[in-house]
């Protein structure tokens, strides 16, 4: 499996949402980043903008947030 098939998934509060990407604060570093809609996946918890972020790991650590 390479870098670019790899998932990962983050803790993330949503404080922004547009028609094409998130903007998402990671809960474990504070780092806020756009993440574009068409590669990850939100689920959310008991709180509607906080849940898990499944992104490409490639795509986590370009954001910085991995």
């Amino acid at each position: 499996m390479s870098r670019r098939d790899r998932l990962c998934d983050l803790e993330v509060r949503v404080l922004r949402k547009s028609e094409k990407a998130l903007l998402v604060q990671d809960s474990a570093t504070g780092r806020e980043a756009w993440v574009p809609l068409s590669q990850c996946e939100f689920q959310c918890g008991e709180e509607e903008d906080v849940g898990t972020l499944t992104l490409p790991e490639w795509l986590a650590e370009a954001k910085e947030l991995a």
